[in-house]
C-alpha cells in the first residue's frame, strides 16, 4: 500500500503503482543485481511500447482505409 503524504494524508501512488510494485515483487527481479533489473524492466517497457505503437498504427491505417 502507498505511504500517505505528510501534508494531506492522501496516498501518493495510484492503484496501478501498487499493482506494478506487487508485480515486481513476484517476479525474480529481486534476486538480480540492480543494473540487470533496470535492463530487464527497460526491455519489457520497450516491448510493450513497441507493441502498442504497432497496434495503434494498424488501427489508424484500417480506419483510413474504411472511410
Amino acid at each position: 500500500m502507498a505511504a500517505p503524504s505528510v501534508m494531506s494524508g492522501v496516498p501518493l501512488a495510484s492503484g496501478k503503482g501498487d499493482l506494478f510494485e506487487a508485480f515486481i515483487r513476484v517476479l525474480p527481479f529481486r534476486f538480480m543485481p540492480g543494473w540487470m533489473q533496470l535492463t530487464a524492466l527497460g526491455a519489457i517497457a520497450a516491448i510493450v511500447v513497441t507493441a502498442w505503437s504497432i497496434r495503434r498504427k494498424r488501427r489508424s491505417a484500417a480506419g483510413k482505409a474504411a472511410g
